[in-house]
């Protein structure tokens, strides 16, 4: 055997042993310092609820809106996991990708508690194939990572917080984003007139809320207004998705559609990039976990 290979056999089992003790070190370090500042509930509460209900702004940012089953649900955000892990304290989140399956980019995250001396692992498969077989371009990839690793992160803190501590405030968040009763009426008005001030198709918005009048809308819809309205400014999403027009059925109508959406997807195929409805997919999952 070389003397190379007897450098090798000798070092390198050393320096993954420093690694390992440098690690160890650290979570020493984050375990003493949380058994010295050990968390209050009552002040996790207490910072939760002063900073989701800061302003109705800071209040929306607590909630996703995701389409399913032919209707939208909505849930906690990313920036309101971030906002409980900040306020809960002692908690250690990180996220990776550890692996590419069948077209999916599998990223895992891991939530430690440094106090209670428990941790959550959640993973996450996100799809970078678009439905022509292409692989998506490299920035579309990149995207489609870091909203897994949204979802991922969001998941295990919501994991390890227990849910009875926090979502009474994420309650209290919906209240402030939508108002009170008093002013419940004058917010619904002013989202519908936003909405019609820049051209959205009020038709599309009857239909998106199942065909509903404007003084029967409930809180739910209206959240789910303010979410769409906030990414439409932000162009995070265009009004047509936002708000697409009722399907009719037209045999001749879907077989120009057919062939239209053929060459789009065609001329998708041959640069990598998401079709148009994939990438409001992408972005819409990007929404999901606030970001």
């Amino acid at each position: 055997m070389s003397d190379e290979a007897r450098t090798m056999e000798l070092v390198e089992p050393v320096s993954m042993s420093i690694v390992q003790q440098q690690e160890h070190a650290a979570l020493d370090v984050q375990v003493t310092t949380a058994k010295a500042y050990p968390r209050s509930v009552q002040e996790f509460q207490a910072d939760l609820e002063a900073w989701c209900t800061l302003s109705a702004d800071v209040a929306d940012e607590c909630f996703f809106s995701k389409p399913q089953g032919g209707s939208s649900i909505i849930g906690p955000s990313i920036r309101f996991a971030e906002l409980v892990q900040a306020a809960y304290k002692n908690l250690n989140v990180d996220a990776k990708v550890i692996g590419e399956d069948d077209g999916h980019i599998i990223v895992e995250a891991t939530c430690r508690d440094m106090e209670r001396n428990i941790a959550s692992r959640s993973q996450v498969r996100r799809s970078i194939i678009g439905r022509t077989g292409q692989r998506y371009q490299q920035s579309v990839v990149e995207n489609t990572i870091n909203a897994g690793m949204a979802i991922a992160r969001r998941n295990v803190i919501f994991q390890t917080v227990p849910k009875a501590l926090w979502q009474p405030i994420w309650q209290k968040a919906r209240a402030v984003a939508l108002g009170d009763a008093e002013t419940f009426s004058a917010r619904r008005t002013a989202i519908l007139g936003e909405l019609r001030t820049l051209g959205v198709n009020m038709e599309n918005v009857k239909h998106f809320l199942g065909g509903k009048q404007p003084k029967d809308i409930d809180a739910d819809e209206l959240l789910m207004l303010r979410l769409k309205l906030k990414a439409i400014n932000a162009k995070e999403v265009t009004m047509d998705v936002a708000f697409p027009a009722p399907t009719k059925p037209d045999p001749a109508a879907a077989k120009e559609s057919v062939t239209a959406a053929g060459e789009a997807l065609k001329n998708a195929a041959t640069n990598g990039a998401p079709s148009a409805e994939e990438q409001a997919e992408i972005i819409a999952g990007e929404r999901e976990e606030g970001q």
